[in-house]
C-alpha cells in the first residue's frame, strides 16, 4: 500500500491544478495549526485542509493527507488514518484512476472497520459504490451504497444520507428506473435544503433535469439546468458547471439546435480539460462526435468516437464503452460497412446486458433494427423495434419512444403492411412533435407521406411531404453549418491560444508588442474574409433560391398532374361504386342479421362455459372450514377466465394451487378445466402430495393431453402449489414461473418459482421443480397470485402497477384481517384503474390468494 501512496503522491505533484478555494476556511484552518492544539486535533485539521483542496489542488491534498497519516500513526489515531486514505482515494477516483482509487478506499474501509469507526466505514463504502457505478457494475454499486446509507441513517449523518440518496438516484437512472430515481433525488434535495448545502442543491436540480430529459420533458429540464448553473457559478463549482453545460448540450442536440449544442459541449470540454477530468473529457469527445455525425461529417465524427472509446477503455467505464460501440456501429452502417457495424452493435448490446443497463439495451436494439432496415430485412427490423418499445415502455423512457415508433412504422411500410405502418408512424410523429425532435419528424413525415399516397389519401400525403422538406432543410440549413464552422474554429483557436500562453508565459512582456501587431493583422484578415464571405453568401442565396423555386415549381406541376389523373380515376370508380351500393346494402343487412344471431349463440355458449368453470372451482364453504383464514380476489377479464385456483384437504395437509393459463377468455378457460382435472387425478387419485412432484406430474400430464400424432400445442400455465402440513408445522411450496410471497415477523420474502412453465416437458427430458420448506410455527401470511394485478395499467401516467409496488402493498397489509386485506386490494385496484375519473380497461385475468396462519 505504501507503494500505491508514493505513486499517487508523485502523480499528484505532477498533475496539480489550482483554482480559487474557500480561502477564509483555509486561512482559518492554517491559523489553528499554529495554535497550541493536541496531536489528534492536528490530524483532524490536516484532513480538513485536504478536504478543502480536494477539488482544486491535488498536490496539497497529497501533502496534508501524508502529514495526517504520519502523525495519526504515531499517536495511534485510527479514524484520522482512515479519513486521510478516504481523501486520497477520492482525488484519485476523480482523476479517473479507478483501480488505484479502489485500493485506497479498501484501505480506508479496513482501518475503519477494525476500529469500529462507523462514519469512516460508511464513507469508504460510498466511495467503493461510486467506482462500481462509474464502471457500470450497477448491482454491486446498489448493494454497497445501500449499506453506506444504512450506516449514515444509524449515526444520523444527514450529509452522508443526502449524498447516498443522490448516488442511488444515479444508479436507478442508469438502470432506467426513472420513477425511483426521482424519488431518491427528491430525498437528497430535501436533506440538502435542510442543511443549506447550495452546491448539493445545484447537483440535485441537475440530476432531476437529466431525468426530465430522458422522459422528453425538455422545458422543465432546461429550466432546472439553468437554475443549477446559476447556483454553481455562485459557488465556483467548475466540475458541476462542466456537467451542466454538457447536459444542456444534450437537450439542444435533441431539439436540433446544433450550434447551441456544440457551444455547450465545447464549454464543457474546456472546463474538463482544465481540471483533468478524464471521464468527462471522454464524454465530451463522444458528444462532439455526435454533432459531426448528425451533420454527415463522418470522418470527423469517427475520430471523436475513437478518442472517447480509448479513454473509456482505459478507465474501465463499461457503460461508456457500450455507448461508443453503439455510435461507431451506427456510423459504420451509414458508411455502408455493414459487417463492422453489426459487430459493434452486438458488442454494445452484450455489454449493456452484462451491466443491466435497460436504457442502453433499448438503444442497442434500436441500432440493430436500423441495421436490419439498411440490409432490407424489414421483418427482423420490426422484431428489434418491438423489443425496443417493450423496454422503453417498461422503464417509462420517452426520449427514444418517438424514434422507436417511427422506425417500427417504417418497417411495416417496407413489409407493405400499410395499416400498421400508418398507426405507428402517426404515433411516432405525434411524439416527435411533442419533443421537438427534427430527425424523427423528418423520417416520420417522409414515410407517412408515402403511406398516405399508397392508401390514396393524396391531401394528407402532400401535407406530410411539405413537413418532410421543412425538417430536412432545417437540419442541414446553411445557417446551422456556417455557425457550426465558426464555433469550431473559435474553439480551436482558443485552445491554441491557451496552450501558447501556458508555454510562453515568461516571454509575455517582451513579445507583447509583436502579439498586438499580430492581433491587428489577424483582425484585418478576418474582416476581409468576413466581407468576402458575406458577398459569396448573398450570391449563393440568390442562386440557391432560384434553383429551389424552379425545383418546387416542377415538383408541384408533376404532383398536380398526378392528383388530377387520380381524381379522374376516382370519379370513374365512384360511379361504378354507386351502382353497387344498393346491392351491398341489402347484402350487409342480411349479414348483420346473421352476425347478430351468431353473437347471441356465442354469448349463450360462453355463459354456459362460465357456469361449468364456476362449478369446477373449489367450494368456498369447504375452504372456509378447512383452510386457515384466507381471501380470494378473483376478477376474470372476460366472461370466463384463464386464471384458476384449486384446493384439497387430505388429513393434516391442505393443498392449494394458483395458476395462470396461456391466454384468457374461452381458450384460457379450456386450459383451466384441463389443469383442474389433472390436479384432481395427481393429488386425489394418485396420492401425490409433495408440491415439486405435483408440478412434475402436471407437466407430463398436460403434455400428453395436448399432443396428437401430428401437432404439439404450445399452450401451458404458470402455477404455484403450496402444501400446509399442520402436524409438522411447515409449509412446502414449489412454483413454475410464479413465486410465493411470504411475510413473517414483519419481513417480506419472495420465494421464486423455477424458470419454466408447465407443458415444457420434452421427450427424454423430464422437468424437475424445486421444493421449498418454511417453518410456520410462528404467525405467517403467504400470497399466491397471477400477474394480472401487477401488470394492470392505470394511475396518473397510465403505466403498469408493477411487481415491486404490488409486493410492497401486500407487505403493508399482511397483519390486517384477511377480509380487510381483500377490501384494500379491491379499492387500490379500482382507484388505480379509475385515476381522477380517467378509466383504464382491465387487460388480463386477476387472481390473488392470501392465507393467514395463526399460531
Amino acid at each position: 500500500m505504501r507503494r500505491f501512496l508514493w505513486l499517487w503522491l508523485s502523480f499528484s505533484f505532477i498533475q496539480s491544478i489550482s483554482f480559487s478555494q474557500n480561502q477564509a476556511t483555509i486561512d482559518s484552518l492554517q491559523s489553528v495549526l499554529k495554535t497550541d492544539i493536541s496531536d489528534r486535533q492536528k490530524v483532524d485539521v490536516y484532513n480538513l485542509l485536504a478536504k478543502e483542496y480536494r477539488r482544486s489542488d491535488s498536490s496539497l491534498v497529497a501533502r496534508y493527507t501524508n502529514e495526517a497519516i504520519q502523525l495519526a500513526k504515531q499517536i495511534k489515531y485510527s479514524a484520522g488514518v482512515s479519513d486521510a486514505w478516504y481523501f486520497i482515494a477520492w482525488v484519485t477516483m476523480e482523476k479517473g484512476h479507478y483501480s488505484s482509487a479502489l485500493e485506497f478506499y479498501k484501505q480506508a474501509l479496513e482501518i475503519a472497520q477494525k476500529h469500529h469507526y462507523k462514519k469512516g466505514v460508511a464513507n469508504a463504502l460510498k466511495g467503493i459504490g461510486i467506482i462500481h457505478r462509474r464502471k457500470g457494475d450497477y448491482a454491486d454499486a446498489l448493494e454497497v451504497i445501500q449499506q453506506a446509507l444504512e450506516i449514515f441513517v444509524q449515526i444520523k449523518d444527514e450529509v452522508g444520507m443526502g449524498s447516498s440518496y443522490n448516488n442511488l438516484g444515479i444508479i436507478y437512472r442508469r438502470q432506467g428506473n426513472y420513477a425511483k430515481a426521482l424519488v431518491m433525488y427528491q430525498q437528497s434535495l430535501k436533506l440538502r435544503k435542510k442543511l443549506g448545502d447550495n452546491k448539493g442543491i445545484a447537483g440535485s436540480y441537475n440530476n432531476m433535469a437529466v431525468i426530465y430529459t430522458k422522459q422528453g420533458r425538455y422545458a422543465q429540464a432546461l429550466a432546472m439546468h439553468k437554475s443549477s448553473i446559476e447556483a454553481r457559478e455562485k459557488t465556483g463549482d467548475q466540475r458541476g458547471l462542466a456537467n451542466s453545460y454538457n447536459n444542456l448540450g444534450i437537450i439542444y442536440r435533441k431539439q436540433g439546435n446544433y450550434p447551441r449544442a456544440l457551444e455547450m459541449y465545447q464549454r464543457s470540454l474546456k472546463l474538463k480539460e482544465k481540471i483533468a477530468d478524464k471521464r468527462g473529457v471522454a464524454r465530451s469527445y463522444n458528444n462532439i462526435g455526435a454533432i459531426y455525425d448528425d451533420q454527415n461529417l463522418y470522418a470527423e465524427a469517427l475520430k471523436m468516437y475513437q478518442r472517447s472509446l480509448k479513454i473509456k477503455q482505459e478507465l474501465g467505464d463499461k457503460r461508456g464503452v457500450a455507448n461508443s460501440y453503439y455510435n461507431m456501429g451506427r456510423l459504420y452502417r451509414l458508411q455502408g460497412n455493414y459487417d463492422l457495424s453489426l459487430t459493434m452493435l452486438k458488442q454494445s448490446l452484450k455489454t449493456t446486458q452484462q451491466i443491466g443497463d435497460k436504457s442502453g439495451i433499448a438503444h442497442s436494439y434500436l441500432g440493430l433494427g436500423h441495421w436490419a432496415l439498411a440490409q432490407k430485412k424489414a421483418g427482423a427490423a420490426a422484431e428489434y423495434f418491438q423489443k425496443t418499445l417493450a423496454v422503453l415502455q417498461e422503464i417509462g423512457q420517452k426520449d427514444r419512444l418517438a424514434q422507436a415508433l417511427t422506425s417500427l412504422g417504417i418497417a411495416y411500410y417496407l413489409q407493405k403492411n400499410y395499416t400498421e405502418a400508418q398507426k405507428y408512424l402517426e404515433q411516432g410523429l405525434q411524439e416527435g412533435q411533442k419533443m421537438g425532435n427534427p430527425y424523427t419528424i423528418r423520417d416520420g413525415a417522409e414515410y407517412l407521406a408515402k403511406t398516405y399516397r399508397t392508401l390514396g389519401q393524396t391531401d394528407k400525403a402532400y401535407q406530410q411531404l411539405e413537413l418532410f422538406k421543412q425538417m430536412a432543410d432545417s437540419i442541414l440549413s446553411e445557417k446551422n453549418i456556417r455557425q457550426l464552422t465558426q464555433l469550431e474554429e473559435r474553439f480551436a483557436s482558443q485552445k491554441r491560444e491557451d496552450s501558447l500562453l501556458a508555454i510562453q508565459n515568461k516571454k509575455e512582456v517582451a513579445l507583447n508588442a509583436e502579439i498586438q501587431t499580430q492581433k491587428a493583422n489577424r483582425r484585418t484578415a478576418i474582416i476581409g474574409a468576413i466581407l468576402l464571405g458575406a458577398l459569396l453568401f448573398v450570391l449563393g442565396i440568390f442562386y440557391r433560391s432560384k434553383q429551389r423555386s424552379n425545383l418546387q415549381l416542377n415538383t408541384a406541376n408533376q404532383e398536380l398532374n398526378l392528383v388530377n389523373q387520380e381524381l379522374k380515376n376516382y370519379n370513374e370508380e365512384l360511379q361504378i361504386a354507386n351502382e353497387n351500393v344498393q346491392q351491398a346494402n341489402t347484402k350487409i343487412s342480411s349479414i348483420n342479421q346473421e352476425l347478430k344471431e351468431q353473437q347471441e349463440h356465442i354469448v349463450d355458449s360462453i355463459n354456459y362455459a362460465q357456469r361449468i368453470q364456476k362449478a369446477i372451482l373449489p367450494i368456498e364453504e369447504k375452504m372456509k372450514t378447512t383452510l386457515p383464514p384466507h381471501f380470494i380476489l378473483y376478477r376474470p377479464l372476460d366472461i370466463v377466465s384463464g386464471d384458476f385456483y384449486w384446493f384439497e384437504a387430505l388429513g393434516d395437509k391442505q393443498i392449494i394451487a394458483a395458476a395462470d393459463c396461456t391466454g384468457h377468455g374461452v381458450p384460457g378457460a379450456f386450459m383451466t378445466m384441463l389443469g383442474t382435472q389433472a390436479l384432481n387425478n395427481i393429488v386425489v387419485q394418485n396420492k401425490i402430495h409433495s408440491p415439486d412432484q405435483i408440478l412434475h406430474h402436471l407437466d407430463r400430464v398436460l403434455h400428453q393431453l395436448l399432443q396428437s400424432e401430428t401437432t404439439q400445442v404450445e399452450d401451458g400455465m404458470d402455477v404455484v402449489v403450496c402444501v400446509i402440513d399442520k402436524a409438522e408445522k411447515v409449509l412446502h411450496c414449489a412454483g413454475a414461473i410464479h413465486p410465493l410471497l411470504l411475510v413473517q415477523n414483519g419481513a417480506l420474502r419472495e420465494i421464486k418459482g423455477d424458470r419454466y412453465s408447465i407443458n415444457t416437458y420434452q421427450k427424454g427430458r423430464s422437468m424437475q421443480f424445486t421444493k421449498h420448506t418454511i417453518d410456520i410455527s410462528q404467525p405467517t401470511t403467504f400470497y399466491m397470485y397471477s400477474d394480472g394485478y401487477q401488470d394492470q395499467f392505470g394511475g396518473e401516467k397510465g403505466r403498469k402497477f408493477m411487481k415491486t409496488a404490488f409486493q410492497n402493498l401486500l407487505g403493508q397489509i399482511a397483519l390486517k384481517p384477511v377480509d380487510e386485506q381483500k377490501q384494500i386490494l379491491e379499492n387500490r385496484l379500482d382507484d388505480w384503474m379509475n385515476y381522477e375519473g380517467k378509466q383504464t380497461k382491465q387487460i388480463d385475468d386477476i387472481l390473488v390468494i392470501g392465507v393467514q396462519i395463526q399460531v
